[in-house]
């Protein structure tokens, strides 16, 4: 067995169950060197389809038209509210949303910072990000 010497560094002295189960893990991870990655793009496919599904239930739109640079001030504050459920919900740092969304990471760092401060401050917001994280909730 080509992994008998990687399987005895991990588990030490081993049944041969254990060993069994090391090989085969170890057998995937060497034919799918880039299972992590695909892991993690379904992953965030499956956030990203309950994410939009929650704001068309929510606000009428899907998430691609809060998403344009348009600075109207509906826009940009469910822009601010995915940001901040997007950090919230997820692993995921500045950049990786900035990527996600097609934008810096500096303004997705500005707009978390913006909601937390709305929600301390205006009870409309705070209702309406109330409302799409729990509906982000119950669709994912």
């Amino acid at each position: 067995m080509e992994f008998e010497e990687t399987i005895t560094k991990i588990l030490g002295d081993h049944t041969e169950e254990q060993g069994r189960v090391a090989s085969l893990v170890l057998s995937y991870v060497a034919e799918n060197p880039d299972w992590r990655v695909k892991e993690h793009i379904l992953y965030k496919d499956k956030v990203l389809r309950a994410m939009d599904t929650a704001i068309t239930k929510t606000f009428g739109n899907p998430l691609e038209h809060y998403l344009c640079r348009c600075r109207k001030r509906e826009l940009v504050e469910v822009r601010y509210m995915v940001f901040l459920l997007f950090r919230e919900e997820t692993s995921a740092s500045y950049t990786e949303i900035g990527d996600i969304f097609k934008m810096n990471h500096s303004t997705v760092v500005f707009g978390v910072k913006t909601a937390k401060d709305l929600i301390q401050l205006s009870r409309p917001f705070r209702e309406d990000y109330t409302t799409l994280k729990n509906c982000y909730l119950s669709v994912l």
